[in-house]
């Protein structure tokens, strides 16, 4: 039996008398938002206001019938519960809640009545309960946040983050079942073990009673098979073996375990062989994926929470972001330790797509004191560990976001009680890593984001591990720094840009859209960073005369710095054999780091992620009067071609042009070409008008092209280009220009949609064919190139 308790319910502060009508799954915030009680807290300043409405405390009620009551057990099944909560069915206290990163079960069978009963759920102030704990024991945790966020397990993000606001909202944010069973299965791991020819999987099976187990297999053409018993083995031959996006397919097999007639479990998994490799070698130690035996260079970007109101977030809105990322070329993403476990639906959409998971535990950037949660954190850890480990594209489980760098970087070491350090060592270097053995054992664990090692050696040796590197923008280094560092695996850098003017129309007036009003610096959570934007934009573009301009340059900006940083590690493969940029998405609309804005909106950066990403790489290092140009293959077979390349002047008339054949093996890169323009560039003003443009080609298709400048763009004597559009259908057009049209940027006006290509350049004589997922009118279609700024 299963009564869903999800609907509409009756909820009220408790001081109040009056209720309104609310939903489960949902929030105080959305139903405080949608019964007219509280203004959007995403529009203007807002977000002051709606703070302070978690100070209180609030219930939930709802009447539900039952009709029949033989079963061994009643449960009441809490999926998910944000965060301190007292229930009751019929008047009677049947369980508390203190984490909402994890499910609670409790026994209501001996309150549970035939015919209607009432369901109540008083949820306790998160603020208020943390500044008590904070005033009695201070704890430090990430500047910007709200004081003491770190004593009570929630999603640390929502009281506050340097791209998030403070919306420490609470509530029944997943479903609440009544759960009646005479039997259930209680876990079920699946090994894999591979040969050449066959998967082997050994399946092991536990249960509440001993009744008939039968386990089925179906293979994505359809071949069944079947075994039985607590314990058996199938033998998989000829399998279908899943890949990463890029390099093959992802063919999965649908796995269906039964009880007897009680209980049912049906999941997916892929038959691959995933981890992380670390070997000696010429450089140190070498990081990286590796999937059925091949080494693989990860590309992507970091996750975070899709919304501050997290029951906004819906499965088509979760896979239209994860499959946006895998159209671009990613292959990786990390989920971020400071937000939540995403649901069940992420993961399986990474399992279609083909996305490796790098899986933090929820644990970021802060000290915290496992004495008071130690119950909590083990019984969360088991619950997510047991939950995702049959998911294909989970690769490692790493203990925590940025706190080994702390201990090493940001004074722990001396200004913090050797107690939190202690809790630190127990937590990350025993108790999760002893955990992840035990249930999960074919996975990799890895202590912390950045790292060295289980040792807490030195998370920034870039000989070892993983990296966060943050020189480019914090450090105010220019792009070209990047190259001065072979990072074995860069798991977080990042540039700040502007949103869409669209974004920041829905959450300002006009009188507001200056980047320094007082609103939009409300919507940007990083004290410095708009005077970082413009201390990058001054380096390299002309000083913009609109704040449409400054949002384009910005994003510019940022798509160039991820770019420089890419290509160069991509260059390096084998001895760097990651990069995965800050950061994915957003969960409001903000000047942030992400690729993707809240409302899904492309910026610049994740357009040129397509071109920086793509499996087969054409890279050109410019320095001084010199072209490095060199082909990256991170595809399944080996690449041969040509690369045609050519210097124009600013008109496009072409002042010397070369090709030469190209090939580089699987997984590899071709030997490297030098060109050398010393006779053409003979000083800085000779730079002043001249594109290098370089093209890959195929069995005479083009697979990529692109240009680059010898100088900062704000000195290149730039040609009107007069760009112009031919409709060819109602999604498609064709773009030329008569000069060099640099990062032509294109936008529907008051439509979304997604472009072909976007933020590219043209010389004349070349058309550019663009196809857009919404249809275009030419009449609507905004264009801005560098020279317009």
């Amino acid at each position: 039996m299963e009564i869903n308790l999800s609907g509409s319910w009756k909820f009220r502060r408790t001081s109040d008398s009056a209720y309104h009508t609310g939903t489960v799954p949902g929030s105080v915030y959305l139903d405080l938002l949608n019964t007219g009680f509280m203004p959007d807290p995403f529009f203007r300043d807002h977000e002051e206001i709606v703070l302070n409405l978690a100070d209180y405390d609030y219930e939930y009620i709802k009447t539900f019938t039952v009709v029949d009551l033989d079963y061994q057990e009643l449960s009441l099944l809490c999926e998910g519960i944000d965060t301190l909560s007292e229930i009751f069915i019929n008047g009677h206290e049947v369980g508390k809640t203190q984490n909402m990163h994890r499910t609670y079960i409790f026994d209501v069978k001996p309150f549970l009545i035939k015919g209607e009963n009432e369901i109540k759920v008083v949820l306790k102030s998160p603020t208020r309960y943390i500044q008590q704990c904070h005033e009695q024991e201070p704890i430090f945790h990430h500047p910007g946040v709200v004081d003491g966020y770190t004593h009570l397990r929630k999603a640390h993000y929502m009281f506050g983050w340097d791209w998030g606001p403070q919306l420490p909202d609470l509530g029944i944010w997943k479903p609440l079942k009544i759960i009646g069973r005479n039997a259930h299965i209680l876990d079920y791991t699946i090994r894999q073990h591979h040969t050449a020819t066959k998967v082997s999987l050994e399946i092991d099976v536990k249960a509440t009673h001993d009744l008939p187990i039968q386990i089925e297999v179906i293979s994505p053409s359809g071949e069944k098979y079947y075994s039985d018993g607590t314990k058996s083995t199938l033998d998989i031959h000829n399998p279908q073996i899943w890949w990463h996006n890029g390099y093959g397919a992802q063919p999965l097999y649908d796995v269906k375990i039964t009880l007897g007639k009680e209980d049912c479990k049906n999941f997916k998994i892929g038959l691959r062989e995933l981890g992380i490799k670390k070997e000696k070698d010429e450089w140190g130690e070498k990081f990286c994926f590796i999937i059925n035996g091949k080494e693989i260079f990860a590309m992507g970007s970091n996750y975070i929470p899709e919304d501050s109101l997290l029951s906004r977030m819906t499965e088509e809105r979760t896979r239209k972001l994860l499959t946006d990322c895998a159209l671009a070329n990613h292959n990786c993403i990390r989920v971020w330790g400071g937000g939540i476990y995403p649901p069940d639906y992420f993961y399986e959409i990474c399992d279609e797509l083909g996305l490796i998971v790098w899986q933090d535990f929820m644990y970021a950037c802060s000290l915290y004191n496992f004495d008071n949660l130690q119950e909590e954190v083990i019984e969360e850890s088991i619950e997510q560990i047991k939950r995702l480990r049959h998911h294909s594209c989970i690769a490692l489980w790493c203990g925590n976001n940025e706190q080994e760098e702390a201990w090493f970087y940001w004074g722990w070491n001396e200004e913090i009680a050797p107690k939190y350090k202690k809790h630190y060592q127990r937590q990350f270097e025993e108790v999760l890593p002893e955990l992840v053995h035990r249930y999960d054992p074919e996975r990799f664990y890895w202590p912390s984001s950045p790292s060295s090692g289980i040792d807490c050696d030195d998370p920034r040796d870039e000989h070892h591990g993983d990296m966060h590197y943050w020189t480019v923008w914090h450090g105010l280094k220019p792009f070209e720094a990047y190259k001065e560092h072979y990072f074995r695996f860069v798991s977080e850098y990042g540039f700040q840009s502007f949103p869409t003017m669209k974004t920041i129309e829905s959450f300002t007036l006009e009188s507001d859209r200056n980047i320094f009003s007082y609103v939009m610096e409300k919507h940007q959570k990083n004290k410095q960073a708009n005077k970082i934007i413009l201390h990058y934009l001054a380096d390299n573009y002309r000083y913009p005369y609109s704040l449409e301009h400054t949002v384009y340059l910005s994003q510019l900006l940022q798509a160039e710095a991820m770019r420089y940083g890419a290509e160069h590690w991509r260059r390096n493969r084998g001895r760097c054999m990651g990069a995965l940029y800050w950061q994915t998405n957003d969960c409001w609309p903000v000047a942030s780091w992400s690729g993707i804005d809240y409302y899904g909106r492309w910026k610049a950066l994740h357009y040129k992620s397509k071109h920086f990403f793509a499996p087969i790489l054409l890279s050109a290092d410019l320095e001084d009067n010199k072209v490095h140009l060199l082909v990256i293959n991170d595809s399944a077979k080996a690449f041969t071609g040509q690369i045609q390349w050519q210097i124009t002047n600013a008109k496009g008339e072409c002042l010397q042009l070369g090709h030469s054949s190209v090939s580089a093996p699987s997984l590899g890169r071709s030997e490297g070409i030098t060109l050398d323009f010393s006779e053409l560039l003979l000083d800085y003003n000779s730079k002043r008008d001249k594109v290098f443009q370089y093209t890959l080609i195929h069995d005479k298709t083009i697979l990529s092209s692109a240009c680059q400048l010898f100088i900062k763009p704000k000195h290149f004597n730039y040609e009107n280009p007069h760009i112009s559009f031919k409709q060819i259908n109602a999604h498609e057009i064709e773009v030329t220009s008569t000069a060099f049209a640099h990062d032509i940027m294109l936008d529907l006006g008051s439509k979304d949609g997604i472009f072909s290509d976007n933020y590219f350049s043209l010389l004349p004589g070349e058309v550019k064919k663009i196809h857009c997922t919404a249809t275009i009118d030419l009449s609507d279609l905004k264009v801005i190139s560098v020279y317009d700024v």
